[in-house]
């Protein structure tokens, strides 16, 4: 299935040699059932009895520790880090 259209046969080969990439990335994501977006996130333990006043009874009760989803600032999703490689 042609995507791209031109007067130019080697545009044409050109153009589509680059989706081929795209598709060849894709069907590799796909396989692996992960793009690496998720892993964007990670788990952070937040200690609650360190809070002044309620921390104690928070302890007492069991609830002394949360876990919560913290985002990682570092780094670019792998989707990004692929097309951007386009133009390195």
């Amino acid at each position: 299935y042609k995507l791209y259209r031109s007067n130019d046969l080697r545009d044409d080969i050109a153009f589509n040699n680059e989706i081929q990439e795209i598709r060849d990335a894709s069907t590799a994501w796909l396989k692996r059932g992960d793009t690496g977006y998720k892993k964007r996130f990670t788990q952070r333990v937040v200690s609650l009895d360190a809070i002044p006043a309620i921390g104690s009874l928070l302890k007492a009760v069991g609830m002394e520790k949360l876990k919560v989803p913290d985002i990682v600032l570092t780094g670019d999703p792998k989707h990004i880090q692929f097309i951007a490689s386009w133009y390195s």
